[in-house]
């Protein structure tokens, strides 16, 4: 048997059928405070996973109002104040899923409160043979050691003979801490920061000898 390898293949469509995409929009609307929420209760199979829903309210004089759901649990509230409302309005529906499927909903003539329907799911493979974008590497947090280097710069040359014992050994022990977090790769910018507070506190508290 000759290996196959797959390994191109990651994070292409693995459900190319749509058998575990089902798509269930419900909507809500409030005349009073004029918008229309609509909330997801979609099913979408992992790993595929849900890219967006686009929603759209329609009133019956050429009006539209959009939003779009994010998230396969997700809702939206659209605002429905430019629209006519002396007619019912209806509500459609578009939702994408990463790996290629769609389905299209519709509610018309809406009330108070239902569901959307008449879903026609389709698979689209040129889609579907695009590789999905991984998650993008967040970017980095610069970290200014630059204050820190600076006092222990200024700190290297006081002479321990000058103070007290105690006092000595403790602005020692907050210097040395202070280099370590120079010397750390991985150290935040809090790190950074409570070390040169502890070291001026140190270097205050020195007493005389």
């Amino acid at each position: 048997m000759i290996a196959i390898d797959n390994s191109n293949l990651i994070n292409y469509c693995r459900n190319c059928n749509c058998s575990g995409f089902t798509p269930v929009l419900t909507y809500a609307y409030n005349a009073g405070a004029k918008t229309v929420t609509v909330t997801s209760a979609s099913t979408v199979s992992s790993p595929d996973g849900w890219k967006i829903g686009r929603i759209a309210v329609h009133d019956q004089f050429g009006g539209t109002a959009f939003g779009h759901i994010d998230t396969v649990n997700g809702n939206v509230v659209v605002s429905t104040a430019s629209l006519n409302a002396s007619k019912p309005y209806s509500v459609t529906a578009t939702i994408i899923t990463n790996g290629g499927c769609t389905a299209d909903g519709s509610a018309s003539q809406i009330g108070a409160a239902g569901s959307l329907g008449g879903w026609d799911k389709k698979f689209s493979e040129a889609s579907a043979q695009t590789p999905l974008d991984p998650a993008p590497e967040p970017n980095p947090i610069d970290v200014d050691k630059t204050a820190l280097q600076a006092k222990l710069n200024a700190v290297a040359l006081l002479d321990e003979d000058a103070y007290t014992a105690p006092t000595w050994t403790a602005f020692v022990t907050s210097k040395t801490a202070a280099l370590a977090v120079i010397n750390d790769e991985d150290a935040t910018q809090e790190d950074v920061d409570d070390a040169l507070a502890d070291l001026i506190a140190k270097q205050t508290a020195l007493v005389a000898a």
